[in-house]
């Protein structure tokens, strides 16, 4: 057996949707920040990772000096992470919402502590465009776990390689196989029937003893699942068995898998998406470590695991180039409604960064104080569009049913949060164009203006009667 380290990264999977209402599951996933952070306090075991920044956001915006004081202790102990990417995102960002995504976090925290990786969860791809970006900021790797439900990864899975970029610098990638396998490593599924709202009294999250359960019996038998697991993972075994594991059986395992180290993900067992930190994983790994079992476990972080598999490997690690088509669409493909609504609003946000910098440019000219071109109001809203834009484009598209009950309360209460941000962001980058065009000195002509990179060929209608007094056609050709 060559496997003789794994890592546990234990997470919250941020789904604003799916299992509730996006606004509760967002107020639920900021909660999870501070649950974490008081486990990861009273518990020298435990660890977690914050999957995306948004919800961290949230809740620094929220917290007590001493509490924010308390994260940055636990981020610079290794005990808590915070993966810098906003949200779980899909491949439809303008330039300017990616730079947005990368640079999520409230500056009071980042000019204590700096995210060094990103994680993707649930989505089929990652756009190049992304990631460097948050090379630009200093991330350096990158831990994506597919959603294989409706693609495969490019390459078997676990592994890892560089991803080397358009521009020749390289992106360490752990593709993991699955955002929950850390789970079905050890364990059975516990979660059997429907996906539960957190407000279905029906189901109750599990506690102590339901899962991870701590007694020398149960960590013997998930002591042998998991050797089982791994032989699938190396190729060890004579049987068949690619069907019979939850959380490794969407992902194919090819065997083969040539390291000392594995690094596995770990969610909650309740819903798996939007679930709380579970704090009994510390006391399995304590009973494991106490038995003297093999291979070694540890809850880490995302970051640590990454950074002590890339040293460990450096001379082993393939170099991959190209794309990395995104296949996690079928939410937003059904909204095409919606999504010409963001494009619009996208198109409408560059207009009006144009506007704003000639403007900047006209007044530095005159002598005038560089303002960025626009008001401090102006400014507000083009940041809000903006923010409305990247959380039209995250990866949830709706409630779990929404396939199998389209039309059930559930699904179009979903589905109206979440084309609300396209509709937002279309009106407040309307009337923000509009305000920058309305205070141009000169009104008395007609402005057109082509936001994109390549000449545009089109028609341009308004009514006759907006020309007020004589008008004599076309001036500047």
């Amino acid at each position: 057996m060559s496997i003789q380290k794994i890592d546990l990264i234990h997470h919250s999977h941020t789904d604003f949707g799916f299992t509730d209402h996006p606004m509760y599951a967002r107020r639920l996933q900021k909660e999870y920040v501070g649950q974490a952070l008081q486990l990861a306090m009273e518990d020298p075991d435990f660890c977690w990772t914050a999957e995306t920044a948004l919800p961290v956001a949230d809740w620094w915006q929220s917290a007590e000096k001493r509490e924010r004081s308390l994260l940055i202790t636990a981020l610079q102990a290794g005990k808590l992470d915070i993966c810098g990417m906003a949200f779980n995102t899909t491949a439809f960002h303008t330039p300017e919402e990616w730079d947005r995504i990368v640079k999520w976090l409230p500056r009071e925290l980042t000019k204590q502590w700096k995210p060094c990786s990103i994680m993707q969860n649930d989505v089929n791809g990652m756009p190049r465009a992304a990631l460097m970006r948050a090379l630009d900021q200093g991330m350096n790797a990158l831990w994506i776990g597919p959603n294989t439900y409706n693609a495969l990864p490019p390459c078997p899975t676990p592994s890892a390689f560089y991803w080397e970029m358009p521009d020749g610098r390289k992106m360490f990638v752990w593709l993991n196989s699955g955002y929950c396998d850390g789970y079905f490593l050890f364990n059975e599924n516990w979660r059997i029937g429907p996906v539960p709202a957190a407000s279905d009294l029906c189901y109750r999250p599990p506690g102590p003893g339901d899962i991870w359960k701590a007694d020398e019996e149960s960590v013997r038998c998930a002591h042998r699942r998991c050797l089982e697991t791994i032989k699938l993972l190396e190729g060890n075994s004579g049987d068949n068995l690619e069907q019979s594991r939850d959380g490794f059986t969407q992902n194919k395992i090819y065997g083969g898998y040539p390291y000392e180290r594995l690094l596995v993900s770990v969610t909650n067992n309740y819903r798996i998406d939007n679930d709380p930190p579970f704090g009994p994983i510390a006391d399995f790994v304590r009973k494991w470590r106490e038995l003297g079992l093999k291979p070694e476990i540890r809850m880490t972080t995302a970051t640590e695991a990454m950074h002590r598999m890339e040293e460990e490997n450096k001379d082993r690690i393939p170099v991959k180039k190209g794309e990395w088509v995104d296949w996690w669409a079928n939410g937003t493909v059904s909204a095409p409604v919606e999504l010409a609504a963001g494009k619009r609003a996208a198109v409408n946000l560059k207009a009006a960064a144009m506007l704003a910098e000639n403007r900047m440019e006209t007044r530095r000219n005159a002598g005038e104080p560089d303002t960025a071109g626009m008001s401090k109001r102006q400014r507000a809203d083009y940041e809000d569009a903006l923010k409305q834009l990247c959380m039209f484009h995250e990866h949830t598209y709706g409630s779990w049913q929404s396939v199998a009950a389209p039309f059930s309360i559930d699904a179009r209460m979903m589905a109206a949060e979440k084309n609300i941000f396209a509709y937002r962001a279309l009106a407040l980058s309307e009337n923000l164009t509009a305000d920058l065009l309305r205070n141009r000195e000169t009104a008395k002509e007609v402005c057109l203006i082509n936001p994109g990179r390549y000449p545009v060929s089109n028609w341009v209608r308004f009514p006759y009667h907006c020309l007020r007094g004589n008008y004599f056609g076309v001036e500047d050709l």
